[in-house]
């Protein structure tokens, strides 16, 4: 099965992250149902396609506080 098509819910910061890499789309409890995130070229970017920066920066580490609630997009 295609990793963006596998459903996964309560994951870790971590984990959604990993998952990323891999090519899927993640989401957060808090986010609206069109709010997620993906990755290219290990670049962070949101449903409209804006720079979220990479793991290091500001918005994965500080803004992004939650360190549970995450799923892949297709889980809602």
């Amino acid at each position: 099965m295609d990793i963006r098509e596998e459903i996964h819910t309560g994951l870790t910061k971590q984990q959604a992250y990993e998952l990323m890499e891999k090519g899927a789309m993640i989401t957060h409890e808090y986010y609206t149902e069109n709010e997620y995130l993906y990755m290219v070229n290990g670049i962070i970017m949101d449903e409209n396609g804006h720079h979220m920066g990479n793991r290091l920066g500001d918005f994965w580490q500080n803004r992004q506080k939650w360190e549970t609630g995450w799923m892949t997009a297709n889980a809602r």
